[in-house]
């Protein structure tokens, strides 16, 4: 791709504590990933000790991003922070157990009911952690998650699943380069956007908010279903078996086995050290 990439940042001059908070939450949850999983200790305590320095950033210095980084307006437009220094605020309680951080998740937390999680809308995964905190029955928890799951795959006014492929009803029309023009793929396995706020769909290609096939909630459904499973079926919980590393100045590569008696798999991590773009 021969195009300019121009990078932005927000600063004590240039307010951002919405997209510092989320940036707080992603270091924050990949402390204990990194900590508990990966048993990478020193790299997991440099990603809490930066999420911590962030976050007192975020709150000293509050703001939209979008209200000094103009160009993202139109396209990731932030309506405030509330939701995003709660979300931060929770993951930090989480890592550190300081019961600071929960009241101020508490004291950030915006009114209303939550629905979605998108790129302005946090309320969802700060609820989440804060009814947590708070002692939430796990077993409400897990009523809630299939609820959601059997929506998205056709319990709704609608009566269609928003998974391409699953069902007899499903999104005939994704924006998706994969199935563009006259469907020459069938993008079997995808979950498109869905409907809005409220439970309104149409299933046109140009409507890329409903009709998107995107990485990020996609990797969520297809988390979700994979808890669901084990749930359900209550494997044995594998456990990392990393059995080798291989290094360069620049990449870390980590891969093992994980395996039960339902499946077997490879992983393989790559993690970039180096300041540039991956590239080929």
């Amino acid at each position: 791709m021969h195009m300019g990439r121009p990078a932005y940042k927000v600063n004590t001059g240039c307010h951002g504590s919405d997209v510092a908070g989320n940036t707080v939450a992603a270091m924050a949850s990949g402390y204990l990933i990194f900590k508990d999983i990966c048993g990478d200790a020193a790299f997991a305590d440099s990603l809490l000790a930066a999420a911590k320095s962030l976050y007192t950033f975020a709150k000293n210095n509050r703001g939209k991003y979008t209200d000094c980084v103009t160009q993202a307006r139109d396209f990731y437009g932030s309506s405030g922070d509330a939701d995003e220094l709660s979300a931060a605020a929770i993951w930090l309680h989480k890592s550190t157990g300081d019961n600071g951080y929960l009241q101020d998740a508490k004291s950030f937390y915006p009114a209303g009911t939550a629905w979605g999680f998108n790129w302005n809308d946090a309320n969802v995964g700060a609820a989440t952690g804060k009814s947590a905190a708070d002692g939430l029955s796990p077993d409400e928890y897990k009523k809630y998650a299939m609820s959601q799951i059997n929506y998205i795959l056709g319990d709704n006014k609608l009566h269609i699943s928003y998974e391409i492929g699953f069902g007899n009803r499903y999104p005939k029309k994704p924006h998706h380069r994969g199935s563009w023009a006259d469907n020459p793929n069938v993008l079997k396995g995808g979950l498109v956007g869905g409907p809005d706020q409220g439970d309104n769909y149409d299933d046109r290609r140009d409507d890329y908010v409903k009709n998107e096939v995107a990485c990020d909630y996609n990797a969520g459904f297809q988390g979700a279903l994979a808890v669901h499973i084990i749930l359900l079926l209550t494997p044995p919980k594998p456990s990392p078996n990393c059995i080798r590393n291989q290094s360069s100045p620049r990449v870390v590569t980590r891969y093992g086995l994980n395996q039960t008696h339902l499946f077997a798999e490879i992983e393989i991590c790559d993690r970039n050290q180096s300041n540039l773009w991956a590239r080929r």
